[in-house]
């Protein structure tokens, strides 16, 4: 059977196969279909692949809630993909999917809040990226983790930091 350019691969569901042939195919597609419609099929395709969680669907789920945006999953599955990232040595995917997550950080419980800012910035930084975005980011932490009265997370930033303004 011959695919045309526009349609989608579904032929392999759980291996993360929800791939247009070509990505201008995906863009023109995505342009026709009105913003309501899209969150509404992003929320229905991260509903269908957290059926089918594995570590390969972990970054479809973050995408497509993050398209819905669906916070509660951006913040409970975008965390589990970089650590699984960061295993691999993909530090970049990783602070790519801890990005995605302070997008909604303002719906994040406290403490999550100040772990996602530690987190980005750490991976960030094991990328060589080391401006005021990462250095804003400890800060944001530092000040997350004094309002839960956590002296240890506090110190450890306070290093970090330190460290950072060293290296700049």
């Amino acid at each position: 059977m011959v695919r045309h350019a526009h349609e989608v691969d579904y032929s392999d569901y759980c291996g993360g196969g929800f791939r247009f042939r070509h990505e201008l195919a995906r863009l023109g597609t995505m342009a026709g279909i009105s913003i309501n419609r899209q969150k509404r099929l992003h929320h229905e395709i991260a509903i269908a692949l957290e059926k089918y969680e594995n570590e390969g669907g972990l970054a479809l789920i973050v995408h497509h809630s993050a398209g819905a945006l669906d916070a509660k999953r951006v913040l409970k599955y975008a965390p589990i993909a970089s650590k699984n990232a960061t295993k691999t040595g993909a530090h970049r995917e990783a602070a790519a999917y801890l990005g995605t997550a302070l997008k909604f950080v303002d719906e994040a419980e406290t403490e999550l809040a100040a772990q996602l800012y530690e987190d980005w910035a750490y991976e960030t930084g094991l990328t060589l990226r080391i401006d005021e975005d990462v250095i804003e980011a400890r800060r944001h932490a530092i000040t997350l983790w004094r309002a839960l009265k956590r002296k240890d997370k506090v110190g450890e930033n306070l290093r970090c930091l330190s460290r950072l303004h060293w290296y700049r």
